[in-house]
């Protein structure tokens, strides 16, 4: 049987995963100990995912489109996703990255459950899903197809997310080689993780 490992950190405390395996704090106003990030955040578009919607729709709150991925495939710097209530039957792979002043926010407005999220980008915001039932149940084979939220990229944040029953660790931070610039200074806060193949957080 799995042991369950449960992470809840406090809203004035998260985990930044920086390069050469280092961790430093941030308050609640994600201001970082090593690398100050103090842009605001630059305007975009606001997009919408339903599951009444088609991904041949322009992604508008009256026209939403279908899937996630839709949205990862068009946003870019800046842009917002909004997922709305319902069960997505998908896993997320998101290539396109945002910039310090301008983050791709992927969001939800009520429960919203998918398979998870992998990122091979920069400035990615992750926030309040619940994700379950990664695809691999060998997830040591797979990494980045079976951790709830696999990451390799710069200054990520995955805040408040329900991960669980995932074949792989609930979160895991890709930084080999080791002292790779490639990820770092991702935060990690306020997420429930239980029920994880390998760990809560991997890095």
């Amino acid at each position: 049987m799995k042991a369950e490992m449960k992470i809840v950190c406090s809203a004035m405390v998260a985990l930044t995963v920086i390069s050469n395996f280092g961790v430093a704090l941030v308050n609640e106003q994600n201001t970082y100990g090593i690398g100050a990030h103090t842009e605001s955040k630059a305007a975009g578009t606001t997009y919408y995912v339903a599951e009444n919607g088609t991904d041949s729709n322009p992604g508008t709150e009256d026209q939403p489109w279908l899937t996630i991925q839709k949205a990862a495939d068009v946003m870019g710097a800046g842009d917002t996703c909004i997922v709305l209530p319902g069960f997505y039957d998908e896993r997320v792979q998101i290539m396109e990255s945002g910039s310090l002043s301008a983050p791709i926010t992927y969001k939800t407005e009520g429960s919203v459950i998918n398979h998870g999220f992998t990122t091979y980008a920069n400035h990615i915001h992750i926030t309040e899903f619940e994700i379950t039932a990664t695809e691999n149940m060998d997830g040591y084979n797979d990494p980045a197809q079976s951790a709830g939220i696999y990451i390799e990229g710069k200054y990520c944040e995955i805040i408040n997310n329900n991960i669980h029953d995932v074949t792989y660790s609930g979160i895991a931070v890709y930084t080999l080689p080791i002292d790779s610039p490639a990820t770092s200074y991702n935060v990690i806060k306020n997420n429930c993780i239980s029920y994880a193949g390998r760990s809560g957080i991997s890095v």
